[in-house]
């Protein structure tokens, strides 16, 4: 099941939640022996060995959760990545002994081989709740009513946002709906212009953009979604106008250099160690007078 997106709001017909920065997993057990199934249906079971205590679930259960390496109670999203491409036992065991996951359980969707799809969500949680939960699982807490005031706590410990869910709401596999909303914290930044991938016709796929750290300009990552179309348009003549073999900053492959003074406004959900952004939109173009 899928969310839409939302902004903060109050309900007494909806739970809020941490909105976990991780990996969407499926736990599948049976006969004592779990499968981790990836939100894309890959079988992930072998590169997460720590989460193997989880087949001592009940038999016959289905759990929907999300793996996340915490750093100081903090999910660290940076870390969890070179799990997602560990290829062969003693490479994830190195991993899962330097980086250990754990698994947050946010939803029951089948017990003792019985489906409780149907049911609304406080049903399935509460027999969520009745699980005895083996380490390293986690329920992940939620709060009745107070929306907004979980968003602001959430925001002002760095976290990456909350989901509301209806609680009548039965579990719909693989579709979007707005009986589940996230509410994603954005951040703002003015980046400079330094470069974008072309497109065949003269359009472009993104742009490259840097941003000021501790007086360096640094490369910051490519922004290719939120442009209105004639915006868009606008956008790659100017950067064709602008075209030099003199990049600001060093540019990934493909990638075409372009003069200062091309600026925009990007929203993003965070920065990686090295600066650049995750998940950016581009908001605004902003030209040097």
């Amino acid at each position: 099941m899928l969310a839409a997106a939302g902004k903060p709001f109050d309900s007494a017909d909806h739970l809020f939640e941490i909105k976990w920065d991780g990996f969407r997993t499926m736990a599948h057990v049976e006969r004592r022996s779990l499968r981790l199934v990836s939100r894309s249906g890959r079988d992930v079971t072998a590169q997460y060995p720590e989460l193997s205590p989880l087949a001592a679930l009940p038999d016959g259960s289905v759990v929907d959760g999300e793996i996340v390496f915490l750093r100081d109670g903090v999910p660290d999203f940076e870390s969890l990545q070179p799990r997602d491409q560990a290829r062969g036992a003693r490479r994830a065991a190195a991993l899962a002994a330097e980086r250990p996951v754990r698994f947050i359980a946010f939803d029951l969707l089948y017990r003792d081989f019985e489906s409780l799809m149907a049911q609304p969500l406080r049903a399935r949680r509460d027999r969520l709740l009745r699980l005895d939960a083996p380490e390293p699982m986690a329920v992940s807490e939620a709060v009745l009513t107070g929306g907004r005031r979980l968003y602001e706590s959430v925001c002002s410990a760095g976290l990456e946002g909350i989901m509301a869910k209806r609680l009548d709401s039965p579990y719909r596999p693989g579709r979007r709906s707005d009986a589940w909303v996230k509410v994603k914290r954005r951040l703002r930044a003015l980046c400079a212009i330094v470069g974008f991938m072309p497109q065949e016709g003269g359009d472009i796929q993104s742009v490259a953009v840097a941003i000021d750290r501790a007086g360096v300009l640094t490369y910051a990552g490519r922004v290719g979604t939120g442009y209105r179309e004639q915006e868009r348009l606008r956008l790659a003549r100017l950067l064709r106008e602008r075209v030099t073999d003199r990049a600001l900053v060093a540019l990934p492959a493909g990638a075409v250099g372009v003069r200062p003074g091309l600026y925009c406004e990007v929203n993003f959900v965070d920065q990686t160690r090295a600066g650049v952004l995750r998940a950016p939109v581009f908001e605004r173009l902003i030209e040097e007078p």
